[in-house]
């Protein structure tokens, strides 16, 4: 790499640290007073003053000023600010305001009459804390421009405020304590605090830029790609003890094969899944691996999962969360807990494979290994072997459905018939495979412990007084000392003992040193809300990165303005470099993808495991273009509605709709009451989402008043903006829109922003109750609101009652069924499949695949198609057309086991076989047997129900006669079934009609034999039940008694 490169490089670095300090958006200014705000110096003005008139300073304030400003660069900054608001934080009441309107940077200027500071060009600003107190978004409005409308209806909310006068020689702005805001005419310059982001990561970048060496990624990402790539390593998808997709299992080989790669992807489609495949596959080939998270609670929610993927045995401990709290003293507990274990003794020592061996492994680890590619050979195998059977299975069921009398045709389907005799059930194939394909899982599950827990063993042998001396390290109580020895520390060896590491972009100065490489892959999670500039110092310690978020979701925002932006490219001299230079509109993503070498390097996860179909339909179609498998299909099987929508009274208090606020609590406590009785597990957890930041806050309030503290942890109740609820879910959401008649257009325009309503729609799993205020629909017509609420996604239809007269094999299999009592859906929609014939009995289900039946639904499914739905938690049935042609009890049978926990009642289930029966006849146009049948099975329940009446079911007599007509009924439906297989088979057969229909006259006189038993014993029952003429004497005796005791009751009430 050239010198100029390097000089490029770092003026490209330089370039994104100034934007980033030069960007209001990372801190909330509430108070210009407080704490850590220092030198400041206020001159009165008035509203129509030109915007940040001069503040003019004398020699000494001058020198003061710009020393402090000079030695306290990377924390504090000269700002200006001007018009400010003062009273009580109207979303946090115990909080004061003393906030600017507007912020500029400084530039220092002399004339003949002096000093002064004056904004830089291009620097003017909104101050977001000023819109959120005029109850408008924060990010409503970024830069001063007049010709907007938005920014008019700022200038209105401010000069609406009253005013409050400063006094004349004042250097202070009053700190009220009241709830009504004042507007105060001043301008102020000061030495104000940067965000602690900004300042951490100013200081890592200027370093960066001063080293002048720079990590591949870091090169690639800033348009200067290494020319030779390192080999990529290893991976092994099929190693991990988790079931991946194609596109994770290719989000997986990328993150080796490319120094940069983009896993992208919508709500819910396993984007932080596939960070745990990603990290477990490189931690059992011996690499380290950090993943970035764009906040704390991100970082914890990422750790908890990675926690549970690697919590076979002790493996938990390989993942450090840092940054967060005791961190330090955590990571010391565990690195105390590694060196207490105690060792073999072992003369020769076995290595551990990692960049810094030669990458030979232990024997006990090899062993592993191979025993774990065997087992995945033999599932390769065993799909193979599947495939063929659905191959067979199909090409036979086109065979054997072939009816021509030609000597060809006849000798196909012979030949035919004892290859598929010959062949175990589908059933059977696929049964293997998933037995395998779960013994796979659990050896890999086992190699990834034993690889790590080797590793560990091999690094105590030969680096264990480093390990202590890291100890040492970590114990020292003097703040100084411990920095000292931190920055010394081997932080080589510390990573391969703990290979994981979790930490948000803001706590990565105080967790990990700025080196370049120190982790072989470097995880970014959220991209989408993460700018350039915060990302580099974690792509500065990759040798490779994968880059994950949505670029439909919420997005980074910022309030550098453009003209600040372009002096600070001249400034570098960066311009023509080849990257974009759009700090305020670009997010890491975006760069991401246009640094890409290769379009094999990006990855788009398709497959939605999150919300229920008729929740994310909309935004399917709306945002990603119907793109998404939506895998939730089965919750469109109950009858309930996901969705609801409540109209609101209106009640407006500064802005906000009480009426709604208390619609949402009251909805909230009949969830809660609903939900009483059952165990906390299986409790639902409830979020609130509310569209402005003003309704939030009194939602929250509301909420912790309403309700105990032990119930909302119970329901793991979260209330936020759509921004709070980046990266969260629940099983139920309630969406305050603040919708109502009397809604700004801004403020309008503002939630309808695609990027806030989809994330503020796709939070909910099974249910979201949508709160607009009366007589607002008309005007949310227009917008995505209006189109949501109008959506209306299609329902699976069951299967209609079996209709007489229908001809193919899933028809009869549905007669059958539905028979039993199992409700049918064919062609089921569920993830961009369709499946054959889905049944349901209670909470269970079942997917069956028709294979060799006619066309269009006889094509086998293929493996991965298998594997995929079976991820949806979905049982799954091949059927081929053979085996319901020869065996159709047995299928029965299959799919009872399937769905074992339906009971299906007796009366169902003794017709599941006649109704079978029934229909084949029928076919056949044998329909005065298809009566005789049915004659027989009406006949059999009026039977029982007179056996019921007449003796108790727990008796003998009862059982002896129930067992006498089962066994009557068996037979019977034996001999009709070897009836149905000669009709099926007389054509392929060539058999004489006389012969068929000599054997149809013996299985009419075998069904009238058993329907004249079964009628005379009905009929004796009958007879037999209280007919007799002394049938109701005693009843009579008993009431005439009664009667006369009447007379004596009468008689005492008199006396």
């Amino acid at each position: 790499m050239t010198d100029n490169t390097e000089t490029e490089l770092a003026a490209l670095v330089r370039y994104f640290r100034d934007c980033l300090l030069a960007d209001g958006g990372e801190r909330e200014l509430e108070d210009a007073f407080s704490t850590g705000e220092a030198s400041h110096h206020l001159v009165r003005s008035g509203p129509q003053d030109e915007a940040f008139a001069p503040v003019w300073l004398n020699w000494t304030e001058k020198r003061e000023l710009l020393h402090a400003a000079s030695m306290q660069r990377q924390e504090r900054e000269l700002q200006l600010g001007w018009r400010f608001i003062c009273g009580m934080h109207p979303e946090r009441g115990e909080r004061r305001l003393r906030t600017p309107a507007f912020l500029a940077s400084v530039q220092m200027s002399s004339t003949k009459g002096g000093y002064h500071a004056e904004p830089l060009p291009g620097s003017l600003r909104i101050n977001p804390v000023a819109l959120v107190a005029l109850g408008l978004p924060r990010d409503y409005i970024t830069e001063v421009d007049e010709n907007d409308p938005r920014f008019g209806e700022f200038i209105g909310r401010l000069d609406a405020l009253p005013e409050l006068a400063l006094k004349e020689h004042a250097n202070r702005l009053p700190a009220l304590r009241s709830p009504a805001l004042r507007r105060v005419e001043a301008r102020l310059l000061w030495l104000t605090q940067r965000s602690r982001v900004a300042a951490s990561t100013a200081y890592e970048l200027e370093a960066l830029a001063a080293s002048a060496s720079f990590s591949p990624c870091l090169r690639e990402i800033l348009g200067h790609p290494q020319d030779t790539p390192a080999a990529p390593p290893s991976t092994t998808p099929d190693s991990i003890p988790t079931r991946l997709s194609a596109a994770q299992k290719q989000a997986l080989i990328n993150a080796t094969a490319h120094t940069l790669s983009v896993v992208y992807g919508a709500p819910g489609t396993g984007k932080t899944y596939t960070i745990g495949g990603i990290t477990a596959d490189r931690v059992i080939n011996g690499e380290r691996v950090l993943i970035v998270c764009g906040n704390e609670h991100a970082a914890d929610v990422v750790f908890t999962k990675l926690a549970e993927a690697f919590a076979y045995g002790d493996d938990s401990h390989l993942v450090v969360r840092a940054g967060q709290g005791e961190y330090r003293q955590r990571l010391l507990r565990d690195l105390d807990a590694l060196l207490s274990t105690a060792q073999p003794a072992s003369p020769n020592p076995p290595a551990i494979r990692s960049q810094e061996t030669s990458g030979e492994v232990s024997p006990a680890v090899a062993r592993a290994r191979q025993m774990l590619a065997h087992s995945a050979l033999a599932q390769q195998f065993l799909a193979g072997r599947f495939a063929e059977a659905l191959a067979l299975a199909h090409a036979g069921g086109e065979v054997l459905r072939d009816r021509r009398r030609s000597p060809i045709a006849a000798l196909r389907r012979q030949l035919t018939r004892f290859k598929l005799r010959k062949s175990p059930p589908l059933s059977k194939h696929w049964t293997t495979f998933q037995n395998q394909a779960s013994s796979h899982q659990a050896s890999a599950r086992r190699f990834l412990h034993l690889s790590t827990q080797t590793a560990r063993d091999a690094l105590l042998r030969s680096s264990r007084h480093k390990l202590a001396a890291l100890s040492v390290a970590l114990r020292s109580r003097n703040s100084g000392y411990r920095v000292d020895r931190m920055a010394a520390m081997d932080w080589a060896t510390l990573t391969r003992a703990f290979p994981v590491w979790v930490a948000s972009a803001q706590s990565l100065d105080r967790a990990l040193p700025l080196e370049n490489g120190l982790f072989d892959l470097v995880v970014i999670d959220e991209a989408t809300q993460c700018n350039l500039a915060l990302a580099l110092p974690a792509l500065q310690r990759a040798r490779r990165a994968v880059i994950v978020g949505d670029p439909r979701q919420l997005r980074h925002f910022s309030f550098l303005a453009r003209r600040r932006q372009e002096q600070f490219a001249a400034e570098h001299g960066v311009e023509g470099q080849g990257i974009s230079l759009d700090y305020r509109d670009q997010s890491l993503i975006d760069y991401a993808m246009q640094a890409l070498r290769s379009a094999d390097a990006q990855v788009w996860l398709d497959e939605h495991f999150r919300s229920h179909p008729d929740l994310i339909e909309f935004n399917n179609r709306r945002f990603y273009e119907g793109r998404l498998k939506v895998l939730t299909g089965m919750r469109r099987l109950t009858n309930s509605l996901p969705r609801q929508v409540v109209e609101c009274p209106l009640q407006l208090n500064d802005g906000v709709n009480q009426g709604e606020v208390d619609c949402v609590i009251e909805h909230l406590r009949q969830l809660i009451e609903q939900e009483n009785d059952l165990p906390d597990e299986d409790a639902s957890k409830v979020g609130v989402v509310a569209m402005f930041s003003a309704l939030a806050q009194i939602l929250q309030a509301r909420i912790q008043a309403a309700f105990r503290l032990e119930t909302l942890a119970r329901h793991n109740l979260l209330v936020a903006t759509p921004y709070g609820f980046q990266g969260e879910e629940r099983d139920v959401i309630l969406l305050a829109t603040g919708v109502h008649a009397q809604l700004s257009r801004t403020a309008r325009q503002y939630m309808e922003r695609p990027d806030v309503f989809n994330v503020a729609t796709t939070r909910a799993r099974d249910r979201q109750i949508i709160f607009i205020g009366q007589g607002s629909a008309p005007q949310a017509q227009d917008g995505l609101l209006g189109a949501y609420l109008a959506f209306a996604p299609e329902r699976p239809v069951p299967a209609q009652p079996f209709a007489r007269g229908a001809g193919s094999t899933r028809d009869e299999l549905i007669v059958a069924l539905q028979e039993k009592g199992y409700r049918c859906w064919p062609d089921f929609a569920l993830g961009g499949s369709i499946i054959d014939l889905l049944v349901v009995a209670g909470q269970s289900s079942l997917a069956i695949d028709l294979v060799g039946v006619a066309e269009p639904i006889g094509q086998p499914w293929a493996c991965e198609r298998y594997t995929l739905l079976e991820r949806t938690g979905l049982n799954i049935l091949p059927v081929a057309f053979h085996e319901w042609l020869w065996q159709p009890q047995e299928i029965i049978q299959r799919i009872e086991q399937v769905l074992g926990d339906h009971q299906a009642s007796p009366a169902d289930s003794r017709q599941s076989t006649t109704a079978s029966l029934r229909w084949h006849f029928e076919k056949h146009g044998r329909n005065e047997l298809s009566l005789l049948v049915e004659q027989m099975e009406q006949t059999r329940g009026t039977a029982e129900s007179w056996l019921g009446r007449r003796f108790s079911t727990t008796e003998v007599t009862y059982q002896r006669y129930m067992h006498s007509i089962q066994e009557l009924v068996d037979d019977t439906v034996r001999i009709l079934d070897q009836l149905r297989l000669l009709l099926d088979e007389s054509r392929a057969l060539k058999l004489d009609s006389s012969l068929i229909d000599e054997r149809a006259a013996q299985a009419s006189n075998a069904v009238r034999r058993a329907l004249q038993a079964l009628d005379s014993l009905a009929t004796r029952l009958a007879l037999d039940e209280g007919w007799g003429p002394d049938a109701q004497s005693a009843s009579l005796a008993d009431l005439e008694r009664l009667t006369d005791r009447l007379s004596q009751y009468q008689s005492a009430s008199s006396r």
